[in-house]
């Protein structure tokens, strides 16, 4: 049971409720302002030394919005679009035309290969592609009187080589039946081989001892020679053959060293005793004599040479005699007694002859099918076949032509030659990088997103950029490509990413997109500076055809004007013709569209090289509860709101979703239109003046560089700037 001060404390609550059952949020929140200035004005007229801490409340109301997910991300800006060219296969440099910094128009050839061995397949190719069609052709023209004769010839020759192949075999069986049982006549002819190898070896013998006695002859009739030759060489020595007063003069024949005679003193001998030199009675006696014994002393010694050549004839022919009678002596013994070897081999021939048989018998009757398959013509499997072969040939040259044509690299689109990395005579690669075609009349800049931020990076993705260099000129952006392939530098891993700077044209198409994401992008950030929601209401006034001088206008602009098709850029032509009237000029002038497609619109690019920051917009989240960050607590992990509820502060439990630093969604803990404090914590050193100018800020936010005028944060009172 209660006790009375707890019943009298709930009726004095339950009798303030009740008095007070209309005061609203604004009422506390303005006594509390009136209460918070008068404490402030006491502080200072006691000029209080000490710092005494104050809370500021603002109260926003809990909205439903969009917010855009960005990527802000710096880059360096390159010029224009570049096409690489890269070699197709491996070959050697031939010509280079251009160099680095030459214009250049598409088509134009930069750099050609050695065409040598491309063209020599190519006539190869084109030569197998002829013997093909002709091929074909005669099969479609089959059988032909040609092919009747080969065919014809084929199976008269594998008839022949039949015939020939059985007398083969007739031939082996009859080896091995001699083999077997030797023929009377063979055993006799071999015996009297025996008797007249034996006969042979008999008259050799007899030759050697001819031949011996020869020698021994021989060798006599030297020494008797020998002896008559020294006594020749006496008497033409000591015989006085000059009649006095002459000197004796003789040739130097007179030492046994001297014999035989050489052929320079039978030459001496000679001339002295010629006629023309007078000799004596005794020389021409004395030097005939010399030279007759040493003519039979030299014949007597070439009689001995000839004796030895024949004994070693007559020795050489009782081996061969011998020999023949052993193989004589051996063919009687196979006759007679024929070895295992031999019968195997007489065996063999006959295997080897039957398989010859069978092989001509396959042949022949391959060659009569043949001749009948002629004779019928071929079928259509084979002109089907044939018809492959050419299409393969075909197809051969159309490639050979294509490896022709790449050995010419050319320009893929008019631009500037940026660089060219080979000469002439290197010799490259298949995929080698050979040069680079650059496109000044755009820009790109080049970006490297982090591994972590890389999702969701794709291709067609806009964005903003915004250049140290020209503070005043922002730039749409459209991602135009997305590398696959990561840099690493020192452990952190990034990705090579392009955003194409847009063109006018390109920029009237990109502003719906652009406007889509503003209503989800935060008041304050930087990025809302240059899209806002004032200038997205994109209803562009068409121009009547009926308000137009067309002929003004095709006279302007050309026959081509079509109008049915006209573009923002082509509105602006129109505009500068002088063809309309002020009336639609004024109406065309006034469209936002227009408006947004001159800010953006680049009057000068940017150069190469220049840093830039560039905001890419991910994505939207659309309908989301939000409130401002600054109005979320944290305890621990988890997230509070206090709530304005009547005249009492309810502090709730939330779940927080996306954030933008500004606003943050919250999916669970508060609903549209619910009234959200936000709690400052003050100073009296922070004067009135410093809050109300502080108010005065939240209220006018400054104006961006170059931009339209800043938007709301999307609350009310401008809570959470």
């Amino acid at each position: 049971m209660p006790s009375k001060s707890e019943t009298k404390i709930e009726e004095l609550l339950a009798s303030k409720k009740r008095r007070f059952p209309f005061i609203t949020s604004g009422i506390v929140f303005g006594v509390v302002i009136l209460i918070t200035a008068f404490y402030f004005d006491i502080f200072a007229l006691f000029n209080s030394s000490e710092d005494e801490v104050l809370f500021e409340q603002e109260v926003v109301v809990a909205e439903k919005g969009n917010m855009a997910t960005t990527l802000t991300s710096s880059g360096t800006a390159k010029a224009g679009a570049q096409s690489n060219l890269y070699s197709d296969s491996t070959g050697e440099v031939y010509e280079v035309k251009f160099s680095a910094g030459d214009e250049i128009k598409e088509g134009e050839v930069i750099i050609t290969f050695d065409k040598d061995t491309a063209l020599r397949n190519l006539e190869i190719s084109r030569s197998n592609l002829n013997q093909a069609k002709i091929t074909l052709d005669e099969l479609l023209d089959s059988p032909t009187d040609s092919e009747k004769l080969n065919a014809s010839q084929s199976k008269i020759s594998a008839q022949q080589q039949l015939e020939s192949s059985k007398q083969q075999l007739k031939n082996a069986e009859i080896a091995l039946d001699k083999l077997v049982e030797p023929d009377l006549s063979q055993v006799n002819s071999a015996e009297a081989n025996v008797v007249s190898a034996e006969a042979n070896v008999v008259s050799a013998q007899s030759s050697i001892v001819s031949a011996q006695s020869s020698i021994v002859s021989a060798q006599n009739s030297i020494d008797n020679a020998y002896v008559e030759l020294l006594n020749s060489q006496n008497s033409y020595c000591e015989t006085l053959l000059t009649d006095p007063p002459f000197a004796d003069e003789k040739a130097p024949v007179c030492s046994t060293a001297d014999l035989p005679l050489t052929e320079t003193n039978r030459s001496r001998l000679l001339d002295d005793i010629k006629s023309e030199n007078d000799p004596t009675t005794a020389r021409i006696t004395t030097t005939k004599a010399i030279l007759l014994a040493n003519s039979t002393y030299t014949n007597a010694l070439s009689s001995l040479d000839t004796a030895k050549s024949n004994l070693e004839t007559s020795e050489s022919s009782v081996l061969t005699a011998k020999s023949n009678l052993e193989t004589a002596k051996s063919n009687l013994n196979s006759l007679l007694n024929p070895s295992e070897r031999d019968i195997l081999q007489a065996q063999l021939s006959i295997d080897t002859a039957n398989v010859s048989i069978l092989s001509s018998q396959a042949s022949l009757d391959s060659a009569v099918q043949s001749e009948k398959d002629i004779l019928a013509g071929v079928s259509e499997f084979q002109i089907n076949k044939q018809k492959q072969v050419v299409y393969s040939a075909e197809l051969s040259v159309q490639e050979n032509q294509n490896i022709l044509d790449s050995l010419e690299i050319k320009s893929p689109r008019d631009g500037v030659i940026g660089s060219i990395n080979v000469s002439v005579g290197d010799k490259v690669g298949a995929n080698t990088l050979l040069g680079v075609i650059s496109d000044i009349t755009s820009i790109s800049v080049d970006l490297a997103i982090s591994e972590s931020d890389v999702e969701g990076i794709d291709e067609g993705l806009y964005g903003i950029a915004l250049f140290d260099s020209l503070p005043d000129q922002p730039y749409v952006v459209k991602i135009s490509n997305v590398s696959i392939i990561p840099n690493i530098t020192q452990g952190i891993v990034s990705y090579p990413v392009e955003a194409e700077i847009l063109k006018t044209r390109e920029i009237a198409v990109a502003l719906p997109e652009l406007a889509k994401y503003a209503s989800g992008i935060s008041g304050s950030s930087e990025l809302a500076s240059f899209i806002s929601p004032q200038n997205n209401s994109f209803s562009p006034q068409r121009i009547d055809p009926s308000n137009l001088d067309l002929e003004c206008i095709r006279k302007q602009l050309g026959n081509d004007f079509d109008v049915s098709n006209i573009s923002p850029d082509v509105v602006e032509k129109v505009m500068k013709s002088g063809c309309m009237p002020r009336s639609t000029m004024a109406g065309l002038g006034s469209n936002p569209i227009m408006a947004l497609v001159e800010q953006f619109a680049p009057s000068k690019m940017p150069s190469a090289g220049m840093g830039a920051n560039v905001i890419l917009l991910k994505d939207l989240k659309e309908d989301l509860i939000m409130i401002p960050s600054k109005a979320i607590t944290r305890k621990s992990k988890e997230s509070y709101v206090k709530k304005s509820l009547l005249d009492e502060e309810i502090e709730v439990k939330v779940t927080t979703g996306e954030s933008d630093g500004i606003r943050t969604s919250i999916t669970e803990g508060v609903t549209e239109g619910d009234l959200i404090i936000i709690e400052y914590k003050v100073s009296e050193k922070d004067s009135k003046t410093d809050i109300k100018e502080s108010v005065i800020e939240d209220k006018e936010p400054p104006r961006s560089r170059g931009g339209p005028p800043g938007r709301s944060s999307g609350f009310k009172g401008g809570a959470g700037q």
